[in-house]
């Protein structure tokens, strides 16, 4: 019987999706959500320096899963890499995970920062598997009013 050499196709879908999300919060999220002065002002560091550099370790860490993928350790030649069961537990929350992040800033101007941010906490605490009801919409609603409060109250910056 002749054996087919499949890689492992979940490291393989996990490597591409996080390049492309990497590249999006790098070339689409970041210049979108960071306005830089229009003036000339002298920065010891930008204030998108973090997001960036953040961005590149993302895009590093899934070219690097992606080519460990093909490494002799992960091919097998007997049986399927992916089952319904795998599907279920990890490409699927981590597919909902990085669309989650990429609808964030294009749902917040719209929205504004509570209402996009109390939805998107409250998808965050479904998507890894947090069930108990009560405390996932007071905790959803809690942290982003509380953080805008102590914006507001101890940094005098107000959040749209």
């Amino acid at each position: 019987m002749r054996n087919h050499i499949k890689a492992n196709l979940s490291g393989f879908i996990i490597g591409i999706v996080g390049t492309l999300f990497g590249l999006y919060v790098y070339f689409i999220a970041i210049p979108s959500t960071i306005r830089m002065p229009t003036r000339e002002v002298f920065f010891y560091q930008r204030p998108d320096i973090l997001p960036k550099l953040l961005a590149v370790s993302i895009i590093i860490i899934s070219i690097i899963i992606f080519l460990s993928t093909f490494s002799p350790k992960n091919i097998r030649t007997d049986q399927y890499i992916i089952d319904k069961h795998k599907f279920h537990e990890v490409i699927l929350p981590v597919s909902l995970l990085m669309g989650s992040f990429i609808a964030y800033p294009i749902v917040f101007p719209l929205l504004g920062y509570r209402i996009t941010s109390i939805i998107f906490l409250a998808c965050l605490f479904l998507i890894f598997g947090y069930r108990n009801i009560f405390l996932l919409f007071t905790i959803s609603i809690a942290v982003p009013i509380g953080l805008a409060l102590f914006f507001a109250r101890f940094l005098r910056v107000f959040l749209p």
